[in-house]
């Protein structure tokens, strides 16, 4: 009997499972709680400027986030080209292909200097990789533009490992607003702690020269406990209600 009583309450739900239900979930958790998802701060930093207005997002996947964007022309950068994108809507622009062979094929002749608005960097959740994707999109964004960074502020140490474990994974992007902060003063750099995390950068057009390999690499070897230590001051980590404030 016991046993049999045993079998008959309800299993926990997987790590999947879970997954999948935020996954599902998310478009009804985005309409009651915008202000917790990084779509509301690329549209509210887009509204700043006046048509026509240009995004770019690397990462893109199923397109939820490139399909919210309220601009006149989207470029979106994925080398795995999903069901949805079979076939693009006026304005939008897709490359299958990663964002390095993006900005070193095709950047320079479909991209004006400073004529981004807002760009999304989502791809491998990787510092180098993240990192490497802001020097290449510098030249390109408007002086008053925003670069939206995802996934800088992981809550646990297996969602800020260097390497996918299985389930919900940020990454080490996070080392990228920290890097910034402290090397790259000209630069404007916040975390709204909201979503898994949004960066934001703005200031550009007085670029610097990047930082140095051994600089890169010194960030690189940041461990998570060191995050778990300085997360506020490391992030520079805000509400949401400062968004705005952080605008040029």
């Amino acid at each position: 009997m016991i046993e049999q009583e045993r079998e008959q309450l309800p299993r926990p739900w997987s790590v999947r499972q879970l997954e999948t239900l935020a996954r599902v979930s998310r478009p009804i958790r985005r309409r009651l709680t915008p202000g917790q998802f990084k779509e509301t701060y690329v549209n509210r930093a887009l509204a700043r400027f006046d048509h026509p207005r240009l995004y770019l997002e690397i990462g893109i996947r199923e397109g939820d986030s490139f399909r919210l964007a309220r601009a006149d022309r989207k470029i979106g950068i994925d080398p795995e080209r999903m069901r949805v994108f079979g076939t693009v809507r006026p304005g939008e622009l897709y490359f299958e292909q990663t964002s390095d062979q993006f900005f070193g094929t095709h950047a320079l002749d479909i991209l004006e200097p400073a004529s981004i608005h807002v760009a999304l960097i989502d791809g491998l959740h990787e510092f180098r990789q993240a990192l490497r994707d802001l020097s290449n999109l510098e030249p390109y964004m408007h002086r008053g533009g925003v670069v939206i960074l995802d996934d800088c502020n992981p809550r646990t140490a297996e969602r800020g490992s260097e390497t996918p474990i299985g389930g919900a994974w940020n990454g080490d992007v996070w080392k990228v607003p920290a890097l910034l902060l402290e090397l790259r003063p000209d630069l404007r750099t916040a975390t709204v702690d909201a979503d898994e995390g949004i960066g934001v950068v703005s200031g550009f057009g007085t670029a610097t020269m990047p930082p140095d390999e051994a600089e890169v690499e010194r960030f690189k070897a940041l461990s998570y406990d060191h995050l778990a230590a300085n997360r506020t001051a490391l992030l520079n980590l805000v509400p949401p209600a400062a968004f705005d404030s952080l605008l040029p």
